[in-house]
């Protein structure tokens, strides 16, 4: 939703956003590559948690589905707190104190992702510091290098006809 936003009333400060995004998830994919994790229903499903068994069987689905996944081991970090946590960081920034609200998703989305055996508390940390290294370098970087260009402006990219304000010259007549 913030990139729509984004996209329509700032187009550099979208251009900005999308760029430390990729960023941010090439990054973590990185860190999966040398770090793969099990996260802890994984753990539990392959006996390596017997005295805190964190099972999946009372939620929509069960774990052995999920050892059937893609990547089951990819928890850190927790990119679940990563990308709320980015997005927070840029709804603030970009609207100060009426973004402080959407702090409210990451904090739901840690809490969640714990509670429900998704990733340790410690791979959600890892999360939060990847995205608020991303942001205090990429995307702060990247706001003031596509203010700068056209390329990323509204010169390129102009508004749809319906969403412009018209400026009439025999206004004051």
């Amino acid at each position: 939703m913030i990139s729509a936003i984004l996209w329509q009333k700032r187009r550099s400060l979208y251009w900005a956003f999308a760029i430390a995004l990729v960023v941010l998830s090439y990054a973590a994919f990185a860190t999966y590559v040398l770090f793969p994790a099990a996260p802890p229903w994984w753990a539990t499903f392959y006996g390596y948690l017997p005295d805190q068994p964190v099972t999946l069987d009372h939620f929509v689905t069960d774990g052995a589905s999920l050892a059937k996944g893609a990547n089951p081991v990819a928890a850190m970090p927790s990119l679940h707190a990563a990308y709320p946590i980015f997005i927070a960081m840029v709804a603030i920034y970009v609207w100060g104190k009426r973004g402080i609200p959407v702090i409210i998703l990451p904090l739901g989305v840690v809490f969640s992702t714990v509670y429900l055996g998704h990733h340790y508390l410690i791979d959600a940390m890892a999360g939060a510091a990847y995205a608020l290294i991303v942001f205090c370098t990429v995307y702060l970087w990247a706001v003031r290098f596509t203010a700068r260009h056209a390329i990323f402006s509204r010169t390129l990219f102009p508004q749809p006809a319906a969403s412009r304000t018209v400026v009439r010259s025999d206004a004051g007549k």
